[in-house]
């Protein structure tokens, strides 16, 4: 991702969002390690870095770190780093190192082959974990075919792995055919996202 994506990201799809963060750092205890997994450039870390002792960001994404890492430096946020890191493996950390995990808008990006490994790992590696991701359904209404717009808008690949995980029940079925207890904790953009907490 070059330079002017990782601006588009920041200026489009950044402030939707917006609402959502907050809220999953309202379900982060005060003073709490946290562990942000496909953190794009960093804005749910910020987010969490307002009341977190610290964060941890990874993502695949190179420029998308970059652009976090020099965030966090302009802001004197040392309390907050990002990192290179497939959410698959991180074995680099061990069994509930962090206090919270997170994940805003990923899993329904990721190949279905890949959502339960990468859940499994976040939850191994943090007392408790928190998701924000699509509703399914999503609400009949300008929101909900918006939101479907957008993920059409994605290309091929994206609104692939999206209409998968639209098909086969979201998050909630991804929880109970992995046997993890789950509670919602919020609906945010007028139904189209959910935030659980496993």
């Amino acid at each position: 991702m070059n330079s002017l994506s990782v601006l588009s990201y920041r200026l489009l799809i950044d402030p939707l969002l917006r609402r959502l963060r907050r809220s999953i750092r309202d379900q982060v205890a005060v003073e709490s390690s946290c562990l942000d997994i496909a953190c794009g450039t960093g804005s749910l870390a910020f987010e969490l870095g307002t009341s977190c002792s610290s964060v941890v960001g990874i993502d695949l994404d190179e420029p998308k770190i970059k652009a976090a890492r020099e965030r966090a430096e302009k802001k004197g946020f040392d309390h907050l780093s990002f990192r290179i890191m497939d959410a698959t493996n991180l074995s680099d950390f061990e069994d509930q190192h962090f206090d919270f995990a997170t994940m805003a808008m990923a899993i329904h990006q990721f190949p279905p082959e890949l959502r339960e490994t990468i859940i499994r790992e976040a939850k191994r590696v943090s007392k408790n974990l928190i998701i924000a991701d699509y509703a399914v359904p999503l609400p009949r209404s300008f929101s909900g075919w918006m939101a479907k717009f957008i993920e059409f808008l994605a290309g091929e690949e994206h609104n692939g792995n999206f209409r998968h995980y639209y098909r086969t029940g979201g998050l909630e079925n991804q929880f109970r055919q992995m046997d993890f207890d789950f509670e919602v904790k919020a609906n945010k953009g007028f139904g189209v996202f959910g935030v659980w907490k496993v």
